[in-house]
């Protein structure tokens, strides 16, 4: 319960982060295709920005409380699709090879099986599809917050490589993303044992730091960040 309930605040503090939700979308918007399914969808946080003009969208979610919030949002929109499930799961309710664009943002940390659902992800993907995945980063910066929203791990960019290689990927892209966040997770997580992600620091961040580190990340790549984004491609 502790788990689910640090998870919906998680994606609350964030729903209002559009600053930093633009930054993920802008950082992984050039490898989209236009038949996107979304892994961990939750309530539509960085689905928004996925609605462009010839681009299908399916989000699945595991939770039928997010699913609920984010299939009322899209109603009226006939290009997005929200179904509740278990996307990585073999007896799931989506087809095999069906999509040229899988995105997990913050999922594959939660799943212990990491090689099962990443066998599952290639299956879902057209031969030349491409599988975006965005992860926490950085070993040092595990802690209380990770523990209470359920991540079994935090990754470095030879994990991501190692991944996809074992899997029949071909890699494309890894790059890490937001170096002052993966400090301040670090203190607030493993100093201050935080069991949530402090909203005032968080919309603090948003409003005066982002616009700054978007642009400035965008010419000097950062050696280390909060997140990790990995891009590949099935061969």
């Amino acid at each position: 319960m502790e788990e689910q309930d640090a998870l919906k605040h998680s994606l609350q503090a964030l729903a209002g982060l559009d600053n930093y939700n633009r930054w993920i979308y802008d950082n992984i918007s050039r490898f989209l295709g236009s038949n996107i399914l979304e892994i961990g969808c939750g309530i539509g946080n960085i689905t928004d920005y996925f609605i462009t003009p010839g681009k299908k969208i399916t989000g699945i979610d595991i939770s039928d409380e997010f699913t609920a919030i984010a299939a009322k949002k899209y109603r009226d929109n006939p290009d997005v699709t929200i179904v509740t499930g278990d996307a990585l799961n073999s007896s799931g309710p989506l087809p095999s090879g069906s999509f040229d664009t899988v995105v997990l943002l913050n999922v594959l940390e939660h799943i212990k099986e990491e090689k099962a659902a990443m066998k599952l992800i290639h299956n879902m993907l057209v031969t030349g599809g491409r599988a975006i995945i965005l992860v926490p980063a950085m070993r040092f910066a595990f802690g209380a917050l990770d523990k209470n929203l359920g991540h079994h791990k935090r990754y470095e960019r030879s994990d991501m490589t190692r991944v996809f290689k074992e899997e029949g990927f071909e890699t494309e892209k890894i790059f890490y993303m937001n170096w002052p966040g993966a400090i301040g997770w670090a203190i607030n997580s493993r100093l201050l044992k935080k069991k949530f992600i402090p909203e005032g620091q968080a919309v603090l961040f948003n409003n005066l730091f982002v616009p700054f580190l978007k642009i400035t990340e965008n010419y000097i790549a950062p050696p280390f960040g909060q997140s990790l984004i990995a891009v590949a491609r099935k061969r």
